[in-house]
């Protein structure tokens, strides 16, 4: 049982009641240091931490332990301890429930499959201590145990295992004979709007597959309005026609009409479509916006072939909403921010090597740490190529990877890189070194039959991008704190350069691939201001001293004609 601790305590509070317990003491020493270890890699005193049971637990899920010399198996039993403290002074939910079924929850709980029992098992030992049958549950009953599971409980990903328990109470209640009737709503994490093909017309369907086949292909009309665009491209294509139909459908639209794209882009329906993605933003324009208004006033323009008096309204509706923000987003500035402390440039730079101590010091089975061995492969290799997230989870040992004598090369072929430009980069030696120690240690336990991939996924192809880059993205949180994507990581090698280089953006645009210089300024301009003021700062400092050392030190012949006079 807790004692209660005043609504406003800290942890300070917290340590000061695990002291003055009657545990033994080595116990009030264990979770005296847990609790201290906490507020460190918290990175805040103890006396300014609320004991707040639901923010804690989101700042300990949000924390990067590792990255504060705690390794992950110390955080683990910090977790523990810290978790028993805080039950000293707040009324928690248990960790485990282990409490007896009522004979309803387990005549129920007998016919779940594993996976479902696994999730449900908790909710029926919760629902038999407060003495609720399953005959008499109530969606409020279920309402009161989310609250406690999010709120009184420092159990990681709370909401994830609550979303488990909605799947499988509500799949249950689907095939299991007499289960009870309540169904919990399953709340959508996102407003979904966009309808599925298979609600249009066949007709428009078939039109926008005959568009995206014609630009899937050369132009040989003369006229050389486009070039071939790639597979990413006419995917996001084919998704704004569908997104573009769906506005207007909702919009009041009759689904039966949009029977072609010229339907879809009169005047009037390309102000619909449009008018809906301002009000579902607020009435304020977004950089997608912009793209879609410009994509489809080019369909109407070069593919319907409207008249030119609807032609040019379309391009000015098209310039008003146009994006007019270039460069990095204010989010993606604030992130690199943090570049701007020295220590974390550090940790970055260092990340592969980190990485590889960490999984050398690692006792598990080579097989189970595998996947962090390629992480470390992984991030050493785009700190030095700045490559784009498909064509670094697209690389091929045989293919990509190549040695010339003693130097080791990463090769891109125009056809594979978003602008058409190869890539032919000499790797540093210390980066061959991680992807030799990954190659020859651990990715042979990531295969399983014949395979070239440098990180391999299912069936040995090549891992997903998406895959590569969540996975990216949580272990240079982990080891660093970080917050830093995949996309990022190009700029974040970009302004660590500039911060050593000031106004060196022409080697950027080389390595980035940009093909006008303009387009690395408008990214680079604003994050290298605070290097280039320091290093035009530096330059005027370094002139006062100079004119300061003179007007303190005097001519020295005008010092001896001063004294020869006075003699």
């Amino acid at each position: 049982m807790s004692i209660a601790l005043p609504s406003r305590a800290t942890l300070n509070d917290l340590l000061e009641l695990v002291q003055a317990s009657a545990m033994p003491l080595k116990k009030r020493q264990e979770m005296s240091s847990a609790i201290r270890t906490a507020a460190k890699v918290l990175g805040m005193e103890l006396r300014f931490i609320p004991l707040d049971v639901a923010s804690l637990r989101r700042k300990l899920e949000a924390a990067s332990p590792q990255a504060h010399g705690v390794s992950q198996r110390r955080w683990a039993n910090v977790r523990s301890l810290f978790g028993q403290a805080l039950a000293l002074g707040r009324d928690l939910l248990p960790a485990r429930q282990t409490g007896p079924l009522m004979a309803g929850w387990r005549f129920f709980a007998d016919q779940l499959p594993k996976n479902r029992r696994i999730r449900l098992l908790p909710v029926m030992r919760q629902m038999s201590e407060w003495g609720i049958e399953p005959d008499a549950i109530r969606l409020s009953d279920f309402e009161r145990y989310r609250d406690q599971l999010l709120t009184n409980r420092l159990r990681a990903n709370a909401e994830k295992a609550w979303d488990g328990v909605v799947w499988a109470w509500n799949a249950s209640g689907r095939d299991i004979t007499n289960w009870p009737s309540v169904e919990i709503v399953r709340p959508s994490k996102r407003e979904t709007y966009v309808l599925a093909w298979g609600r249009f017309p066949v007709a428009y369907y078939s039109e926008v597959k005959a568009y995206l086949r014609e630009r899937a292909q050369p132009d040989l009309s003369g006229t050389g309005t486009h070039k071939p665009a790639k597979p990413a491209t006419l995917q996001t294509r084919e998704y704004q026609f569908r997104a573009a139909a769906s506005a207007l459908v909702i919009s009041g639209f009759p689904i039966e009409e949009i029977t072609s794209i010229s339907v879809l882009l009169s005047f009037e329906n390309y102000q619909r479509i449009l008018r809906f993605f301002l009000d579902k933003n607020e009435g304020r324009p977004s950089v997608q916006l912009g793209h879609l208004a410009g994509f489809l006033k080019d369909v109407a323009i070069h593919w319907v072939r409207v008249n030119e008096d609807t032609a040019a309204k379309m391009r000015r509706v098209a310039s008003n909403l146009a994006p007019k923000r270039r460069g990095m987003t204010k989010k993606n500035r604030e992130k690199l921010g943090a570049l701007d402390h020295q220590p974390n440039v550090d940790a970055y730079l260092n990340l592969p090597r980190t990485i590889q101590a960490a999984v050398v010091k690692d006792k598990r089975a080579p097989r189970l740490k595998a996947i962090l061995a390629q992480m470390a492969a992984a991030i050493a290799l785009e700190q030095v190529s700045l490559i784009r997230r498909k064509n670094l989870a697209s690389v091929r040992l045989d293919h990509h990877l190549m040695r010339r004598g003693t130097k080791f090369f990463l090769r891109i072929d125009e056809p594979e890189t978003k602008n058409g430009d190869p890539i032919d980069l000499e790797l540093p030696d210390e980066t061959a070194e991680i992807i030799d120690w990954y190659v020859k240690g651990y990715r042979p336990y990531l295969i399983k039959g014949p395979s070239d991939a440098l990180f391999p996924g299912e069936g040995g192809a090549p891992k997903n991008s998406g895959t590569l880059a969540a996975q990216i993205k949580n272990t240079i949180r982990r080891f660093t704190g970080l917050d830093l994507n995949i996309h990022l990581l190009r700029h974040v090698g970009g302004k660590i350069f500039l911060d050593q280089k000031p106004g060196q953006y022409e080697v950027m645009r080389r390595v980035l691939g940009h093909r006008s210089i303009a387009t690395t300024t408008s990214y680079y301009t604003g994050a290298e201001q605070r290097a280039a003021g320091a290093h035009f700062a530096r330059v005027l400092d370094e002139r006062r001293k100079l004119l300061s050392a003179k007007v303190q030190a005097p001519d020295a012949s005008k010092t001896a004609n001063k004294r020869g006079g006075q003699s």
